[in-house]
């Protein structure tokens, strides 16, 4: 190991135990200032905050101005109690802490008169004044409340200003996702993803890969200006996410949400209403184990969504056309100028004798198409077998008027996901907290769009496999009323052995059904000069042809993936309590790591673009599509990428007091990264493109 790996992960660790605020900010801050009627401070006084929940008890009192502030709270709701020589007691309650804010609280206590001992209680103003990071909460009424169609509760996060999400746009991988937005135009790929402190992020484009269900949560915030510089590890927006918690009752429930079509309309171009039928249900269930000490929460959702996908209009050939009649349109203007491709033609049995029987010209370069195929009809002999067999296959007739078709084929989705939360208050000061996330899903789509690529008819979509998983420790200690620390280790996993990977898959030589394997993308004389990726019958399938103006069939050869990858994450916290002034510092260690293996373009692609030297000059390109005329042929390989990076990430903050009732806020943060990836292996077929005319076998 070299000397900075020694250096760096000592350094982790010695700052880890030694307490440096957490990056996630799943904790928030209760302050507040003690006065009597004549608005002076109130020195000494005992202030006490304890939870409605799980009865967590924080002490602390107040310093020469009056004032108190609980740094590093369980987000929750609490009862507050202040206690005073000379002065009534004071109490208030359901003072919510929520997700990252400071609640400043301003108590005006009432002198004692006579022997009286009754408690006087008071409105509490809460206002967020000493926190200039400007976001959005949302609790656990908004999110079970509002309405969420897809019960997607990162929906919500477009309800706040300048959140926009990007469902819908196919061009990026990832775009498609819930919690994927654009904070005030930046790209989406910029932001911070955190579920109770630890990481949520995708690590292939960033997104947001743990979503806890509605019922689970108990509020999320997205900070999109001026967050602290705890969370600057990125340059977007910062998405926190807090889980709910055991209380001292036991508590639950079950659910179920239906969606169906039976109200839906019909597409006005669609041949049919679009199948849709979603089922989310769960329950949760939690409650104490050993009263007032430990406390669990657990949920459980499950998710069946079949719904139809339309398709675009797809130019497809009509009756007459896929039996070689073009006669219905203009005189082929092309002219046949390879002997390669002559050649071929008269060596497809049958061929030349059919040209010669319709009182066609001879085969021979130089010779006009409108000659060859008098009358615009091309004999079915002079086929290329393979272009036949494959439209015969996977090309339908129209649906609307005599070539125009259109589909609504069905997507369908599982997931079943799982949380466990629980917390444990070791002492009245030290609470200790375990968190567990699983999802498991499946995703099978009609259409593979990736990369705005794929065919456009169906019979080629695309399979995800996924599960994603997170462990999270915590250990958040009161070492005295003005020191906490906050430690917490998280274990994130994302393995996904189907992403975006072709539903239909097989040898290459295996696509055509009557045409025989070795003259399917294969010359029988020479097996070299054919498609042969070598990548077996899982990564192999039909290639990727594309007709402009017209159908196009194939798997897509923007490719597929199969993924894993590891994120080892410590982080502590320490907050100490200076006078007027919260001092803390903070470090995030984590060690990624990712697996990929990327199958590009493994079985080719064909293009049929027209305008070449051998094109057959008609209206549409099916005439050069049923010779096996391509315009262009593209191969790509598979690669296989393993990269490993440790990032260590140091920040320092010091909110503080500059009068009675603001607060400044002065930080600054520094991130060190050490990227390991290693060289990727790749193989590259030797059947290669070769830049002349090609055809199809």
């Amino acid at each position: 190991m070299r000397r900075w790996d020694r250096w760096l992960i000592t350094t982790a660790v010695v700052w880890g135990w030694l307490g440096v605020p957490l990056w996630g900010q799943s904790t928030a801050e209760v302050r507040g200032r003690v006065t009597d009627a004549s608005h002076q401070p109130v020195v000494s006084a005992f202030v006490v905050v304890t939870s409605q929940d799980t009865s967590l008890m924080r002490a602390a009192s107040t310093n020469d101005a009056g004032v108190f502030e609980f740094a590093s709270l369980p987000i929750g709701t609490y009862e507050l109690r202040v206690k005073a020589d000379d002065f009534l007691p004071f109490e208030a309650s359901n003072i919510r802490a929520s997700i990252g804010q400071v609640v400043n609280l301003d108590i005006a206590l009432g002198q004692k008169q006579g022997l009286s001992n009754s408690v006087r209680t008071g409105g509490v103003s809460m206002i967020e004044a000493g926190n200039v990071q400007l976001g959005v909460v949302m609790g656990a009424l908004d999110v079970t409340q509002l309405p969420l169609k897809s019960r997607d509760a990162f929906d919500l996060l477009q309800l706040q200003p300048g959140v926009q999400g990007t469902l819908g746009a196919d061009l990026f991988f990832g775009n498609d996702q819930p919690g994927v937005v654009s904070v005030d135009g930046g790209r989406s790929r910029s932001n911070s993803s955190n579920v109770n402190g630890g990481n949520a992020g995708d690590q292939m484009v960033n997104s947001p890969s743990i979503e806890p269900s509605p019922d689970s949560i108990s509020e999320f915030r997205v900070l999109s200006h001026n967050y602290d510089a705890a969370l600057g590890r990125n340059s977007g927006s910062v998405l926190n996410v807090i889980t709910k918690s055991g209380g001292s009752a036991f508590h639950g429930g079950v659910y179920e949400f239906l969606r169906n079509n039976a109200l839906n309309a019909k597409g006005y171009f669609d041949p049919a209403t679009a199948d849709f039928k979603q089922n989310d249900f769960g329950g949760t269930f939690g409650g104490a184990i050993r009263k007032d000490k430990t406390f669990f929460f657990s949920s459980y959702e499950g998710r069946r969504v079949r719904r139809g996908i339309a398709s675009d209009p797809v130019i497809v050939p009509t009756p007459q056309e896929r039996a070689g009649n073009f006669s219905s349109g203009a005189a082929f203007s092309g002219v046949l100028s390879s002997p390669t491709v002559a050649q071929t033609l008269i060596n497809r049995s049958g061929c030349a004798a059919a040209v010669q029987a319709r009182g066609g010209s001879a085969i021979a370069a130089g010779t006009a198409y409108a000659a060859v195929f008098p009358g615009n009809v091309i004999p079915p002999e002079c086929f290329d077998p393979t272009a036949a067999d494959l439209m015969n296959q996977f090309v339908p007739l129209g649906t609307t008027g005599s070539n125009i078709f259109r589909a609504v084929p069905n997507a369908k989705v599982r997931q079943d996901q799982v949380t466990f939360r629980a917390d444990h208050n070791l002492t009245s000061q030290q609470q200790l907290g375990l968190y567990y996330y699983g999802n498991d899903g499946f995703d099978n789509e009609p259409f593979s769009r990736f990369a705005a690529s794929g065919a456009a008819l169906p019979g080629f979509g695309y399979d995800t496999r996924s599960r994603f998983q997170q462990l999270n420790l915590s250990d958040v200690w009161t070492i005295t009323a003005k020191i906490t620390n906050e430690a917490r280790f998280v274990y994130y996993r994302q393995g996904q052995g189907k992403l975006l990977s072709p539903a239909h898959t097989n040898l290459v030589q295996d696509s055509c059904l009557v045409v025989p394997t070795n003259q399917c993308f294969s010359d029988p004389t020479n097996p070299s000069l054919g498609i042969t990726p070598g990548y077996g019958t899982s990564y192999e399938g039909v290639p990727a042809i594309f007709l402009a103006g017209g159908f196009s069939i194939g798997n897509n050869p923007a490719g597929s993936f199969s993924q894993t990858g590891n994120v080892y994450q410590g982080l502590d916290t320490y907050s100490r309590i200076v006078g007027n002034h919260t001092l803390k510092f903070g470090t995030d260690f984590r060690n990624q790591r990712l697996h990929q293996f990327y199958i590009y373009n493994v079985n080719g692609s064909l293009d049929f673009a027209g305008g070449g030297p051998n094109d057959v000059g008609y209206m549409s390109l099916v005439p050069n599509y049923l010779l096996g005329l391509a315009d262009a042929y593209v191969q790509g390989s598979a690669n296989a990428v393993d990269v490993r990076s440790t990032q260590f990430d140091v920040f320092a903050q010091t909110p503080g007091s500059c009068g009675p009732t603001s607060r400044s806020t002065t930080g600054c943060a520094g991130s060190s990264t050490l990227h390991k990836p290693t060289p990727a292996t790749v193989f590259r077929p030797s059947a290669q493109a070769r830049p002349r005319q090609s055809t199809l076998a």
